[in-house]
């Protein structure tokens, strides 16, 4: 059974970025709302790649060209019991361009 963070059971977190204090719970709690069941793998494949900007990181005698792209993925299980969850978003820096002045 998944454990999350009791509410009221004290503050703060340990070392290893855990919390300290929590409870037996089934999935989510008692909404159980934004859950990944244990029956369940999430399968996320890209459905989208847009490239909103570039820029050059140039540096003395050296020059790369970077492509920011917003990349969408989606999880074709739709494991998460809240559908808001089934897609996520992020950056990607790509270079696709490189040219330099050594020899």
């Amino acid at each position: 059974m998944p454990r999350i963070a009791k509410k009221g059971a004290g503050r703060g977190f340990l070392p290893d970025g855990g919390c300290l204090n929590y409870v037996e719970t089934t999935c989510g709690g008692p909404n159980q709302a934004n859950c990944i069941p244990d029956n369940c793998a999430p399968s996320w494949s890209e459905t989208s790649r847009v490239t909103p900007g570039t820029y050059d990181g140039n540096s003395f005698g050296d020059c790369t060209h970077h492509s920011v792209q917003w990349v969408t993925l989606f999880d074709a299980h739709e494991c998460n019991t809240n559908s808001s969850y089934w897609t996520q978003h992020y950056c990607d820096d790509v270079i696709d361009g490189h040219n330099s002045s050594h020899p």
